[in-house]
């Protein structure tokens, strides 16, 4: 018969001192769950992390407006000619900047520019705070019109020209309509003939 044999003190010597000699940590209790101080210290440091990452998401926020408000300033100190020319090949940060520009040719270069993606049509389209010529020409294209998104975004921008919207009504969802019907930032004439055409559509 093979005797079992136990953990001596020599061998009870080499164990880790967090590790009693029957295998559980010192920091748990014997029926497996931590004990009061292993939880305290856990929770104290996922906060510590959680206070950490939020401190450093502010900073990076700081940092980003910081640096948004510094190009600004930057290109409002230029003429007409360098701002708008700076539109037609700037960056994305520097086109969100001058779309909304108050000299129409400059806010009107942006469209002109080879890195413009459809997101960003899409947000301009949205936009109430650029000119009614940008929504124009946004209405007029058809390539970016061919984006219901796009379409969808112009006819809920209360900036968008009342026979361009109107055009572009037939062209949305049911459901989409129904909003559009509720929605009281577009003119009366959008929403009367948005629900007109989406109780057509119910029969």
């Amino acid at each position: 018969m093979i005797e079992e044999k136990g953990i001596d003190d020599e061998q009870a010597s080499d164990l880790p001192e967090d590790m009693e000699p029957d295998g559980k940590s010192a920091h748990t209790a014997g029926n497996g769950v931590p004990d009061a101080d292993a939880q305290s210290m856990s929770a104290s440091a996922i906060a510590a992390m959680r206070a950490r990452k939020d401190r450093e998401e502010r900073e990076r926020k700081t940092e980003a407006e910081a640096h948004k408000l510094g190009l600004q300033a930057k290109l409002q100190r230029l003429d007409v000619g360098e701002r708008a020319k700076h539109a037609r090949g700037g960056d994305q940060e520097t086109r969100m900047i001058l779309i909304r520009d108050s000299n129409k040719l400059v806010a009107l270069g942006v469209l002109q520019n080879p890195k413009l993606t459809l997101h960003e049509i899409e947000m301009f389209a949205a936009s109430r705070n650029v000119n009614e010529e940008i929504l124009r020409e946004i209405a007029g294209n058809k390539d970016w019109i061919k984006s219901y998104s796009v379409i969808l975004a112009l006819v809920n921008n209360p900036k968008t020209p009342v026979p361009m919207c109107l055009t572009f009504l037939s062209k949305l969802m049911t459901r989409d309509l129904r909003f559009v019907a509720r929605n009281k930032g577009v003119p009366e004439v959008i929403r009367t003939t948005a629900k007109r055409l989406s109780n057509r559509r119910s029969f």
